[in-house]
């Protein structure tokens, strides 16, 4: 008699995936049709964000189940993946309610402390609130200013765009904000470069003009 993974009871083997990882259990869904609805159960997903961040516990339930725990794992992620999401227009930018923030710190890999803050955006007029002055600044790679509009944009598509994770992905980050750096350092030294060049070069010439002015009133 052959016994296959689908002969197992269900319970047993919803306890077995609630012990993987994020990586593991997408790819345990992609065995067999069972192992995938079984994966794609929120209370699988649920029990692997609260394994994770044990902050999530001190959340309100109502918020919890507000993001579907498997959009909560992905959006959790701290790195968005190169392949960015589309422009979204400032009118499809939905203003957030609260603002929670889940916070948990880790030393050698064992949880040290969890906290949840909580702070309700009342802006409204009508809830006695007015925004005196908003202010975001945002530079490009060579530190140049980037319009409020265009800010906007690239902070929704960051915040909108799919996620990377995985064991390696800090390493990943690393090498890639390393390699930003030499070549912003890089073109931070070729254009002083060419300001050392253009400098020089009109030294020169007012050299040239100043002697050839010496030159003409020595020769009168």
């Amino acid at each position: 008699m052959v016994t296959t993974i689908d002969d197992l009871h269900a319970d047993l083997l919803a306890r077995a995936l609630r012990r993987l990882d994020g990586r593991s259990l997408a790819a345990a869904s992609c065995a067999t049709a069972r192992l995938r609805a079984l994966a794609a159960d929120p209370e699988t997903w649920r029990a692997l964000c609260l394994a994770e961040w044990p902050s999530l516990a001190g959340l309100d339930r109502r918020l919890l189940d507000a993001v579907p725990p498997r959009r909560l794992f992905a959006d959790a992620s701290p790195f968005p993946s190169s392949d960015a999401a589309g422009e979204l227009g400032l009118e499809e930018l939905e203003l957030p309610g609260m603002l929670v923030s889940a916070v948990d710190v880790y030393l050698g890999g064992a949880p040290l402390l969890s906290r949840v803050f909580e702070a309700t955006v009342a802006c409204a007029e009508q809830l006695g609130g007015r925004v005196g002055e908003v202010s975001l600044a945002v530079e490009d790679a060579d530190g140049a200013a980037v319009a409020g509009e265009g800010a906007l944009r690239l902070l929704a598509a960051a915040m909108e765009a799919p996620r990377r994770g995985g064991a390696g992905e800090p390493e990943e980050a690393k090498r890639r904000y390393h390699e930003f750096v030499r070549r912003k350092k890089g073109r931070k030294e070729s254009k002083a470069r060419r300001e050392a060049l253009v400098d020089l070069c009109c030294s020169a010439a007012s050299a040239v003009v100043v002697l050839t002015l010496i030159a003409a009133v020595a020769l009168r």
